[in-house]
């Protein structure tokens, strides 16, 4: 259009500019509108805007997140403290990449906001594990965490809010006795419960009440002696699990769980013989009655038994006294599973005759763990180490 106006310009006529000084001028503006757009561009990216912004930005799931391996975008949905980076995997097709994101500790308020609102079109559970996330992440807004506690039409809002570490103490307690059981079970296991509320959910007739009070972190010992009298395998479990029990305590859980031995199944029994040979303050005689009683040769061909973890945690546990690591270093009757002897060899209780004795077998794991015992001694090492040359 320029050109052809310039060329019909007659070269007569005064009025006229010259066809150089149009072209100069319609070059030098074009310039200045294209500079100033880019300027103005800039200086818009350049403002600082509340991660809404960005969010709202996002309204369909990036594509390039997507063609992304599924490691990769959970890598980056778990580790990265990038917020434009959360903001699009948190609109990411799968759930598990959304999940994620809501409970990176770096993840942005409006994006834990967006998170819970619940417009997305995924299951019921979905919906529910992502909220539960997001509301108990420490970013979540104070003011939404408190409006989800006192949230009487919707248990699951409740469920989540007392998952978080950031409730104010009088909002736990009302959680701790709200209707649900769900809800209480959950308010329970909260560290931040105070002790007479603890001490009163510890008679509740709910037995994942008093599990959860028994699971809790804060649980001081007179409760944890309390429910070892309890009647249900679950919270007698727990509290052979809690680092906080101790020696007569276990003792209390292993006469209760024999006392109700009726009454618990075998998965339960063995959750409960597993903590207490496992725990550091059990004692040596209940450590040497659990080895022996599942002390068991099996015949040959037979599948492993469960039993074999009580016996391995016995052999590891540092109370284990030299009476039951010798009678375990007989175990030689378990063809799929030869685990327990090479931990009786590594033990620092092992006598030194079965240490010997170790030294001489056919299995080289046994033979490596007693010489590598720091009890062995040095004059017996350096004579095995002789006949070996």
């Amino acid at each position: 259009m320029v050109d052809g106006a310039i060329d019909k310009t007659s070269a007569g006529d005064d009025n006229s500019q010259p066809r150089s000084d149009l072209w100069h001028t319609w070059v030098v503006f074009n310039r200045i509108r294209r500079g100033t757009n880019q300027y103005r561009r800039a200086r818009q990216s350049a403002i600082p805007r509340p991660a809404g912004h960005l969010l709202s930005q996002a309204t369909a799931p990036p594509s390039a997140w997507n063609r992304q391996p599924t490691h990769v975008c959970l890598a980056a949905a778990e580790n990265s403290d990038d917020p434009v980076t959360l903001i699009e995997l948190s609109v990411h097709l799968q759930h598990h990449i959304r999940l994620a994101v809501a409970r990176n500790p770096h993840c942005p308020a409006a994006v834990l906001q967006s998170l819970t609102s619940g417009n997305r079109a995924e299951d019921e559970v979905s919906k529910f594990l992502t909220r539960q996330a997001a509301v108990a992440n420490p970013n979540y807004p104070a003011r939404l965490l408190a409006r989800a506690a006192r949230d009487k039409h919707d248990k699951c809002a409740r469920l989540a809010a007392a998952q978080s570490s950031q409730l104010p103490p009088e909002l736990l307690l009302k959680l701790a006795r709200d209707p649900s059981p769900m809800v209480v079970t959950q308010a329970a296991a909260h560290p931040a419960l105070a002790l007479p509320e603890l001490q009163r959910l510890a008679s509740d007739q709910i037995y994942t009440v008093r599990e959860a009070v028994a699971s809790n972190p804060r649980c001081p010992p007179q409760i944890l002696a309390q429910l070892a009298h309890d009647q249900d395998g679950t919270v007698l479990a727990a509290v052979a699990r809690h680092p906080a029990s101790d020696t007569a305590t276990l003792e209390r859980v292993m006469d209760s769980a024999n006392r109700d031995r009726s009454q618990h199944t075998a998965p339960i029994r063995l959750q409960i013989e597993l903590a207490i040979v496992r725990h550091l303050n059990s004692s040596p005689s209940l450590l040497h009655q659990l080895g022996s009683e599942n002390f068991v040769l099996s015949p040959p061909g037979t599948e492993l038994d469960q039993r074999i973890w009580i016996v391995q945690a016995v052999a590891e546990n540092p109370s284990t006294q030299p009476d039951t690591l010798e009678l375990l270093s007989r175990h030689a009757g378990w063809n799929i599973d030869k685990t327990v002897r090479p931990r009786v060899a590594a033990h620092p209780n092992t006598p030194v005759a079965v240490l010997e004795q170790m030294l001489r077998d056919t299995d080289p794991t046994v033979i490596r763990a007693a010489a590598n015992n720091p009890s062995l001694p040095q004059a017996v090492l350096a004579m095995w180490q002789l006949a070996r040359s």
